[in-house]
Formats: C-alpha cells, structure tokens, sequence
C-alpha cells in the first residue's frame, strides 16, 4: 500500500513538472518562430473581422467563418489605442471582408501591421497549448497514463502542430472544440451527469462558432451515441440518449446565436426570420463554393479540382514517422481480436466510438467532396494527433 501511495505522488509530481514542460516547448517553439514570419494570405482577414466585430457588435464580416477564433485574435488589439477601424469605408458597408480587412491591416494601419498580426497569433497559441492540455487528459480518461504522455509528447513535438498554431486561421479553434466536444460526450455516456451534459453542449458550441465545418459534429455525435458501450456494460437507453443529444444540440446552437449578438432576421432577403442568419447565409455560401471546382495543381499536375487521394498523400507526406509508425500499431492493435493483458488489466477500451468515429468519417467528407485546402483541415479530426 505505501509502495502504491507513493509511486501515486511520484506521478503526480511528475504532471506538475511534465505537462508544463511540454506544453511550454510548445508555446516558445510557435512564439520565436512566429516574431519572424510575415502574415500569411488568410490572417489579415481573420483579423479584420474579428476586430470590426468586437468594436461594433456587427457580424456582417463573419459570413465567411463564424466569429469565435477572428475574436479571440483580435481581443490584443483592444488593448492598443493606435489601432484604426475604417468603417467610413464603402467595404464596410458592402460587407467585403476580403478588400475590407485588407484595407484594414495594410493601408489604414499600415505602420503597425506586423506588431498587430504577431500580437493576433497569441490567442491563437493560447488555444493551441489548452487542446494539448485537453488531449493529455481526455488520453488520461480514456486510455491511462501511458497513453496521456506519449499522446502530449507527440502533440507537443509534431512540427504541424506548431506551425499551425502559430497563425490566424480558425483550424486550430475547431479542432480544440471538436475535440473536447468528442471527449465529453464519451463522458457523459459512461457517466450521465447534468455537468457533462452542459460541457458536451458548450463544446459542441463552440465548434459550429469556430468553423462552418463544426457541424459535422452533429453527424460524429449521433454515431458515437448509437455505437458507444460503456465498460461497465450498463448502457444509457435509445431514448434518454436521444434526450440528451437534442439538450445538448439546443445547448450548442443557443452559443452560436450568443457567438453572433443574439442576431435575428431572415436568411435572404426575405423570408422567415432565424437565429444567427449571418452563420446560415455563410453556411450557404461556403457550401456552393465546395460545390464548385477549385483548380488545384498537386505532384505535377494540374486539376480541375483537388483529387480525391489529396488529403491522404499530404497527411502520409507531412506527419512525423514515428506518428505514423505509432499510428500503425496502433490500428494493428486495434483490428485483433484479443485485448492485450495490459489492456485487461486496465480495463482500457482500444475500440471506443468517441475516438475511432471522427478521424475516417471526416477524411472520408473531405476526400468526398475533393477539397483543396491546407494540411491544417486535417487537424479536425478530433484524435488525429
């Protein structure tokens, strides 16, 4: 009993020193690195809406992403008095967030520009540092101490990582809240308190209010609460399951109209009123240029759009090998039909829903519908780390 008792503080001490330690590498990695990188193509756009929304309250420039992560990117910049808002701007009235936000960081503020994207990639890095915590621990719950480190180390080393966390785009926020999303629902099937109800809603919400691709969560959710088995074998019934995702799901969709002021009006021009038109009409608009094909030159040749094996070639190219090697075993682990005696003794669950459902079921969408976007779409898939 006191060897158990105190190998219990040896690892606890070691959290204290370890987490810190990792997420901290992580942090000064994505912080002196990001001083010496100029804005990239998206930022300024990021950017500008963020902060037309937080010194208005006006989403009309969040058509394009929801508002959240452009948000939290510009809360710095309020803490400076220099900064100049041109809403006398026609763009601004023709809700133009391209030439809009250009206008912003370049001309309106040019003097300063590279002070206000650095100090826009904070938040950012922030987020990047808590979805690592959130990793160790969802890893933790699910998997044992083993699992947490080597998932944390991983994380915290994947040059991916850091090189997206070190921007202005809104693929690390999704794939923080996607994330956490997946994780507490998961927790809420083994344990059905009205606490991981409200944190599996809040999640979910604050996944559709960082990327219009967060309503796959909806789709994820259903899944997993249809195939999930709690270890103890005591399942939650179909109906108090479908009870609970419609709670969470009017949870989630009451934080995007918060995301959007409580806004209220019709989609179009005319037509009913909604709750968060903007977000609707910018569901809309993402949609139809999914639809349409995007000319994507890849290994040589050139496309009318991306081809379907775009996102498995560029994961296979830029992931660490020992994530792929790990990733491997791990899948090989996974499709034999004998638990190991670790796993036995741990009562560890190699096959659960909430973490094999959402990384193929996104790779699928995105290899579906042929998507030519960065390496960065791919960090969505909740445990692709």
């Amino acid at each position: 009993m006191t060897s158990r008792r105190g190998w219990t503080d040896c690892v606890r001490r070691l959290r204290w020193i370890g987490i810190p330690a990792l997420l901290g590498l992580l942090l000064a990695q994505m912080a002196f690195s990001s001083v010496h990188k100029s804005a990239t193509f998206d930022e300024p756009y990021h950017l500008g809406a963020g902060y037309a929304y937080l010194r208005t309250g006006d989403p009309r420039l969040s058509w394009e992403h929801p508002p959240l992560v452009d948000t939290l990117a510009a809360l710095p910049l309020l803490l400076r008095h220099d900064v100049v808002l041109p809403l006398d701007h026609p763009t601004w009235d023709q809700a133009d967030i391209v030439n809009f936000s250009d206008h912003f960081l370049w001309e309106a503020n040019f003097a300063r520009a590279p002070e206000l994207v650095i100090a826009g990639r904070w938040p950012v890095m922030c987020l990047t540092v808590f979805l690592g915590l959130a990793l160790f621990l969802a890893l933790l719950y699910f998997s044992g101490e083993p699992a947490a480190w080597l998932g944390l180390a991983l994380f915290a080393l994947d040059p991916n990582i850091a090189g997206n966390g070190r921007i202005i785009t809104t693929d690390l926020g999704l794939t923080c809240f996607f994330f956490i999303a997946v994780w507490r629902l998961g927790a809420y099937l083994n344990r059905p308190t009205s606490t991981n109800l409200i944190l599996t809603g809040l999640a979910a919400g604050l996944a559709l209010c960082a990327k219009f691709s967060g309503i796959l969560v909806a789709p994820v959710f259903l899944l997993v609460a249809l195939l999930y088995r709690p270890p103890d074998g005591r399942q939650l019934s179909l109906a108090r399951r479908a009870a609970a995702l419609a709670g969470m799901g009017a949870l989630a969709l009451l934080v995007l109209w918060a995301a959007y002021g409580f806004e209220f009006g019709p989609v179009g021009e005319t037509g009913l009123p909604v709750p968060s038109p903007t977000y609707w009409r910018g569901m809309i608009a993402v949609y139809q240029r999914v639809q349409a094909s995007t000319p994507t030159y890849f290994l040589g040749q050139s496309y009318d759009a991306g081809p379907w094996y775009y996102f498995p070639a560029i994961f296979t190219l830029k992931t660490p090998l020992p994530t792929l090697i790990l990733l491997g075993l791990g899948l090989a682990r996974i499709l034999s039909p004998t638990p190991s005696a670790l796993e036995r003794r741990h009562s560890w669950d190699r096959r659960h829903p909430a973490g094999l459902l959402p990384p193929p079921y996104k790779g699928a969408i995105l290899m579906a519908h042929h998507r030519n976007e960065t390496h960065g779409e791919t960090l969505t898939a909740p445990d692709g780390q």
